[in-house]
């Protein structure tokens, strides 16, 4: 492990306005196209090695914070972290997620009352054949959608979506951009 690795980010003063915070490896879904699929054994980062890397970049001036994994959402630890963004005065405290951990609505509540200000929800189809063959996850596209509207009536606004493009989604991005 590199010496940068082992002391964790820290943002240049001045200049950075905005922290990727990378969470680990781990993920509820087994995307074929995913980057860091032979990945998924690696331990992700520690509670306080992410708070850590928060304070750094907050000390630093970035006033704004995008958690992504894996999955940051099946930490246990993923609504106190988001809790501890908030405090720490993060203007936007934004998720890349699947969606599948809000399809419980307690869940979707608690995120959004934790302080989470945007979700980005990643989407590789118009419907559940497409979505979950891609995701090789059956039901996960009924699940992110029960997420979306499940964090809508939380009182979220601020969603969005993304998708990554792969030869059999090609032709369908009108109609998934259309959800």
């Amino acid at each position: 492990m590199s010496a940068r690795a082992e002391s964790g980010w820290t943002p240049p003063p001045g200049k950075t306005q905005k922290l990727v915070l990378f969470t680990g490896f781990s993920c509820s879904s087994h995307c074929h196209f995913c980057i860091d699929l032979n990945k998924r054994d690696l331990p992700d980062k520690s509670s306080r090695q992410i708070v850590e890397e928060m304070v750094r970049a907050k000390a630093a001036g970035v006033e704004y914070l995008e958690m992504i994994g894996g999955e940051a959402t099946i930490r246990g630890d993923f609504i106190p972290l988001v809790r501890t963004a908030h405090k720490l005065g993060f203007k936007d405290v934004v998720v890349v997620t699947n969606g599948r951990m809000f399809a419980d609505p307690a869940f979707a509540k608690a995120t959004v009352e934790a302080g989470v200000t945007d979700l980005v929800f990643s989407i590789h189809g118009p419907d559940a054949k497409l979505h979950d063959e891609l995701t090789y996850v059956p039901g996960a596209f009924d699940e992110l959608v029960r997420g979306v509207a499940h964090v809508r009536a939380a009182g979220l606004e601020r969603i969005f979506g993304n998708c990554t493009v792969v030869k059999q989604n090609m032709k369908r991005l009108p109609e998934i951009a259309a959800l």
